[in-house]
């Protein structure tokens, strides 16, 4: 269990916590999961309460419609397991992935050529 986790419990134990510790709590269980440190199946059982804890913190903010720009809400979303892919191209991000270069084997020119014919393929 990661440090922030840890004090999330505590403040939920003591009846104080808040969304700020509940952000904090989720980015340590992500960079748990995303840094290989915790496997799939433990990562699955934490995002579940965390989940809940969002449902729990946020219930009234899930029923809005039109989004608040001072809102310091916690929504769910989906987002591709890639390294800074908002930051780089689809191709870049694809590169420096630890999963696409497990399967394609890309530090090979054959794996790199089999990743530039997956994405013309893509289109």
């Amino acid at each position: 269990m990661s440090v922030a986790q840890t004090v999330y419990l505590l403040a939920t134990v003591l009846e104080r916590a808040d969304n700020d510790l509940l952000w904090l709590a989720i980015l340590g269980l992500t960079y748990q999961y995303v840094s290989s440190r915790i496997n799939r199946d433990r990562y699955e059982a934490y995002h579940g309460l965390f989940l809940d804890e969002v449902v729990r913190l946020n219930h009234e903010q899930i029923y809005r419609k039109m989004p608040n720009p001072d809102d310091r809400s916690i929504a769910k979303s989906e987002e591709l397991r890639f390294t800074l892919f908002r930051h780089w191209n689809l191709y870049d991000a694809m590169l420096h992935s630890g999963y696409v270069a497990g399967r394609m084997g890309i530090w090979k020119e054959k794996g790199k050529k089999r990743l530039q014919g997956l994405l013309a393929k893509m289109g």
